[in-house]
């Protein structure tokens, strides 16, 4: 058990946004949009943006058989119409958490509370409740978004792999410690769809080489992840792979689960 007493004070400023500053970061919140809107680690950015809630995938074959974007295409633009409070609470001088809840006017009466806690050390610890509108149709995917920086490339997970895998269709994919590079993560089917999706994943790095910074995140216990140079509005919004225009950042995907294929 790590003694939270021990590490080193963060410093929380409200003047001018939400900031909590600590000896080698900054954390920047955006209390309007409910999102973390950077990290920067010595004088670095590891992430841009980033806890954006996603329901969406881009639809694959079988999703297009059924016409998903008729039947349940409310969750596609649900994040963007999304209403947002938000708290801060200074625990201690090592602890503050930032909680922020959000409802979705489009799907109903969902919501969901998004809490951070940052401590001394630069850690974060993030509790992710969502209570969906029952309602409503089933969600193509419960997770978030976040923007890192084009330069983390390499990408090492302990879960299933090596290759993309999802709930329902992943017995194959064998437990295990892989490596990949962003690019790689990205199929390019003839049609584009939802791609390079990881299950059962415990923990992911992703590592700027020349650096040797990067970031980690890690499921409780588990959880579903991607990293790729495309969103899922790209994905989304193209037909064939010579229609996709790579972003420079990569887009890491941090889900629960995403329904099966």
């Amino acid at each position: 058990e790590i003694d939270i007493s021990s590490m080193e004070a963060a410093k929380v400023n409200k003047s001018n946004g939400l900031t909590i500053e600590g000896k080698d970061f900054t954390i920047k919140f955006d209390e309007r949009a409910g999102t973390l809107a950077s990290y920067v680690l010595g004088g670095d950015t590891i992430i841009k943006n980033g806890g954006i809630p996603n329901f969406w995938r881009a639809p694959i074959d079988n999703d297009k058989g059924f016409n998903m974007e008729r039947g349940h295409g409310e969750w596609r633009n649900a994040s963007k119409k999304r209403n947002v409070t938000s708290e801060v609470k200074e625990v201690s001088a090592q602890e503050t958490q930032v909680t922020f809840n959000f409802s979705f006017p489009d799907v109903g009466s969902s919501k969901m509370k998004l809490t951070y806690t940052v401590y001394g050390s630069g850690d974060i610890v993030v509790n992710y409740t969502f209570n969906p509108d029952g309602s409503k149709s089933y969600i193509p995917n419960v997770g978030t978004l976040f923007t890192v920086p084009g330069g983390y490339e390499k990408v090492r997970y302990f879960g299933r792999g090596p290759d993309e895998n999802y709930l329902g269709r992943n017995r194959g994919s064998f437990m295990g410690l892989y490596s990949t590079y962003a690019d790689s993560m990205t199929v390019m089917y003839m049609e584009i769809g939802e791609t390079g999706q990881r299950t059962d994943v415990k923990w992911a790095t992703l590592t700027n080489e020349k650096t040797g910074k990067g970031l980690m995140i890690v499921g409780n216990p588990r959880m579903e992840f991607s990293a790729q140079h495309y969103t899922p509005e790209q994905l989304t919004n193209v037909k064939l792979p010579w229609e996709l225009k790579r972003d420079k950042d990569i887009t890491l995907r941090v889900d629960l689960h995403q329904m099966g294929l």
